[in-house]
């Protein structure tokens, strides 16, 4: 129930601003503008927390970059059928897992998801 609140307010948020959003890490404040300090509240949902800060066409563009590379690696399965269905598989997890965290700000996280694009999207042909 928590998160859906949660949810909730990011949709409030979300139509407040819909195009250039609340700016970059400034979802925390748009949501307790009261706070003296930066908080490291988010969404829990990148899609929604993404939107909320940076707008629409962020949201698109991050969009654009999955589909893109999944399409890039769909198309090396025949190929290199190994790195082709891990890099879909890490792209499809990421990509669900993203309806419920905000795993991006983790730089872990990030780190893992560039070489799971890169794989992704590369040219093996050297």
């Amino acid at each position: 129930m928590g998160r859906l609140s949660i949810w909730q307010d990011s949709w409030q948020i979300i139509k407040k601003n819909p195009v250039i959003g609340v700016g970059l890490g400034n979802y925390p404040l748009a949501v307790n503008f009261n706070q003296s300090y930066r908080s490291a509240v988010t969404s829990h949902n990148l899609y929604l927390d993404i939107w909320a800060e940076t707008g629409v066409f962020t949201l698109l563009a991050w969009l654009f970059i999955f589909i893109t590379a999944a399409e890039a690696a769909y198309k090396k399965t025949g190929q290199y059928p190994v790195v082709a269905l891990g890099a879909l598989s890490g792209l499809a997890y990421f990509f669900a897992h993203s309806f419920f965290e905000t795993a991006i700000f983790n730089p872990t996280v990030l780190a893992m998801l560039m070489v799971v694009l890169g794989l992704a999207a590369a040219d093996y042909e050297g």
